[in-house]
């Protein structure tokens, strides 16, 4: 999309097309620099999908769920299902409510995801492993 624009920007203003198209080749032009200043961006400052403390979680996504920040004593269950979007973390709490962190989100590090919460979770209630 991006190439796209540049190509559409350079065609408009390096043949000099006179009224019109000078004006849309520095629209386009207007846009590219958006488009890329927002890709790098995005790129510098990823976009926050869950955070992990030893008290809690908090989702920093605009979840679809009902929870969007719980502590881990009031976690009931912590599932994994399929929806529409891919592979999802679902996590309930004792109150019923759910919220959700699709795994697509954070391909590369999903499995670590779910070790470290089943691993928050076991420490909250006060389990550990026998040796």
């Amino acid at each position: 999309m991006v190439l796209a624009g540049v190509g559409a920007m350079a065609t408009f203003l390096a043949f000099g097309i006179g009224g019109f198209g000078r004006t849309l080749g520095w629209v386009f032009l207007a846009l590219t620099v958006v488009l890329v200043v927002a890709a790098i961006w995005t790129m510098a400052v990823p976009p926050l999908v869950v955070v992990l403390t030893s008290q809690g979680f908090r989702l920093g996504r605009p979840a679809s769920g009902e929870v969007k920040r719980a502590h881990w004593t009031t976690v009931q269950t912590v599932d994994t299902d399929q929806g529409p979007a891919g592979t999802r973390l679902v996590i309930t709490l004792e109150s019923g409510k759910i919220g959700d962190i699709p795994l697509t989100l954070l391909p590369r590090r999903a499995g670590e995801l779910q070790l470290e919460v089943h691993r928050r979770l076991n420490t909250a209630h006060g389990y550990r492993r026998l040796n």
